[in-house]
């Protein structure tokens, strides 16, 4: 077994040392990174694990399936429909609780492309914070009574092998205020990550397979160039959705009225938040 550096919380990634890991080193570190977050934080009242629909979230609910208390899966009102059912039924599979957020009707993502325009890179910070951020402090909210004195553990499939820009701005743990963020996979590679879904037989996510993404959000602030037309040809009635969107922004006084790419993106640096891993992978330099 190749050496592991204790850098809990303060984190120095070697992506030679990664690459060197089997899936028993990795589990192993999986758990050291948990048992330590639990000693650390005896505090805490409620373990939480984000899943998007994705393989990396399917992965980590695999592994801390009996570690965790709840699942928690952001519904951001733009997505596609199948990633939804997915993890509904997954997490019936496992017995495990949902707990699905969706914004509230005035920070809906109807209500503010009416009022913004589409996003690109640049808007994509004020989309992260409407969909999902507040999402999530309502989750929170849910469980803290005394935030000084209370924890929640929010567990998440980052991990510093899936994008070259993770190896600057992820940390195994990390606290905000009563929120605990763990990244329990963050030394697993590309490789260890297909094993383990293939030896364990997991029941892959069809939109993650098609489209290479969960598809839990569409905001559309880092899509690709062609998305829109993969949207269209797997999964058309998404895709119609999207496009009644653009007619509905058609007569708004805004600057962006279609949905998707924008030529200049690639030049345009907006930093993405913890719970877009997959926006991260999607945009890089």
């Amino acid at each position: 077994m190749a050496k592991i550096v204790e850098v809990i919380d303060e984190v120095f990634y070697n992506k030679d040392l990664i690459k060197e890991y089997s899936i028993d080193d990795c589990i192993k570190i999986t758990f050291d990174i948990y048992n330590h977050v639990q000693e650390k934080y005896p505090d805490t009242v409620k373990k939480l694990l984000m899943f998007s629909g994705g393989n990396d979230s399917l992965v980590l609910l695999d592994v801390l399936k009996d570690h965790i208390d709840a699942v928690v899966h952001i519904n951001t009102g733009i997505g596609i429909e199948k990633t939804r059912m997915f993890v509904r039924q997954t997490c019936k599979n496992y017995g495990l609780e949902l707990i699905e957020k969706m914004p509230d009707k005035e920070n809906s993502y109807v209500q503010l492309i009416q009022k913004y325009g589409f996003p690109g890179p640049g808007q994509h910070r004020m989309m992260y914070a409407r969909l999902k951020e507040r999402q999530i402090r309502s989750v929170n909210k849910m469980f803290i009574t005394t935030p000084r004195k209370q924890r929640v553990q929010f567990f998440t499939g980052v991990r510093v092998d899936e994008s070259s820009r993770r190896w600057k701005t992820s940390d195994e743990v990390h606290r905000e205020g009563s929120f605990v963020w763990v990244s329990p996979l963050i030394h697993w590679s590309n490789e260890n990550m297909s094993k383990y879904k293939k030896d364990n037989n997991l029941p892959l996510n069809e939109v993650s397979i098609n489209l290479h993404m969960s598809g839990e959000c569409l905001c559309g602030a880092y899509a690709k160039k062609d998305e829109l037309e993969q949207i269209r040809f797997f999964y058309p009635e998404d895709a119609k959705y999207i496009e009644s969107l653009q007619e509905l922004v058609k007569d708004c006084d805004v600057k962006y009225k279609k949905w998707g790419w924008r030529k200049d993106h690639r030049r345009i640096k907006s930093k993405t938040g913890i719970l877009c891993s997959s926006c991260d992978f999607n945009y890089e330099p």
